[in-house]
């Protein structure tokens, strides 16, 4: 693998990191990641910089940078909403390869917002070849969060497994420390629900009828979709209540691929989930893009015989 520094405007001061593979693959998609949250391009746990060795051991080639706002990229303030700057910024880096380094399709991947970047860019872009989605099209409401409490970290409570975890003369010494974050918790809780009543009207689930629109209008432009959502993430329960529409239309489409990683969090914190995250990522893009371009020499080969 050989990584690079690549500045992407005419003033030379906005910069990414491409890592290009050891004997790769000619004309496949570019794999670009997209900034989760606030985290810089190195992804939350570094799962991004993980990924791309992945990639580049199969072929890809990847870019990782920041957007404005995020870490070294400087905000200028000059667009109305955060959307709109993302999706500029994004179309200067895939205008910056097109043109310069004749690359003519991409892949856009993307934890929690840079799932939803990925989601929305690629709606008007042809040059999008495919979008990793993970942990995206959340919609983040009261809902989904009292369904996150009650349906992922409360089961952890009861697994004794977890708790034995703590029994060491270094732990027990921290002891204090974790009773105040459990008291501080459930305080917390306690003054939530004093003050939202947890009532089936109050715990109504939001319409997303423009979402799934937009949806039917990727599946039918055979962009390839692959969707992963942790357990432990709000996408989650958004998947099973908000999208059930879209989970229906997508299950039969060949372009879309849909994993759930169960005792995975939002960000994949533990060791055991980022693995199973990587294995599905490169799974997909390996039969998505690489057998496919692989097959197709194949075909010309035995052509040109």
């Amino acid at each position: 693998m050989l990584q690079e520094v690549v500045y992407y405007d005419d003033a030379n001061s906005k910069y990414g990191m491409i890592a290009y593979p050891l004997g790769g693959v000619e004309n496949l998609p570019l794999v670009i990641f997209l900034n989760a949250g606030l985290v810089d391009r190195q992804g939350p746990n570094r799962i991004y910089v993980k990924l791309c060795h992945a990639l580049n051991d199969i072929g890809f080639t990847c870019f990782r940078f920041n957007l404005p706002g995020i870490g070294d990229n400087i905000n200028n303030g000059k667009y109305v909403t955060k959307e709109q700057m993302y999706k500029e910024e994004l179309h200067a880096v895939i205008t910056y390869f097109r043109t310069t380094k004749n690359i003519k399709s991409f892949i856009l991947f993307g934890i929690c917002t840079g799932a939803d970047l990925a989601y929305d860019y690629a709606l008007n872009d042809y040059s999008i070849a495919g979008i990793g989605i993970v942990n995206g099209l959340s919609m983040a409401s009261d809902p989904f969060d009292y369904n996150l409490d009650k349906r992922y970290y409360q089961k952890y409570l009861t697994d004794v497994r977890r708790w034995m975890k703590f029994i060491s003369f270094r732990k027990l010494l921290k002891i204090p420390q974790y009773v105040l974050m459990v008291l501080l918790y459930l305080w917390r809780k306690l003054r939530m629900s004093s003050s939202v009543k947890n009532t089936e009207e109050e715990r109504k689930i939001p319409d997303d009828t423009d979402v799934t629109a937009e949806w039917i209008r990727l599946l039918n432009s055979n962009l390839e979709i692959l969707q992963i959502v942790a357990e432990g993430s709000e996408s989650f329960d958004g998947l099973h209540h908000v999208h059930k529409e879209i989970k229906v239309l997508s299950t039969s489409r060949r372009n879309y691929r849909e994993h759930i990683i169960f005792d995975a969090d939002h960000t994949f914190t533990s060791l055991t989930s980022q693995h199973d995250l990587i294995a599905k990522v490169v799974a997909w893009c390996h039969s998505r893009f690489l057998k496919k371009k692989q097959d197709a020499n194949v075909i010309e080969n035995w052509s040109v015989l």
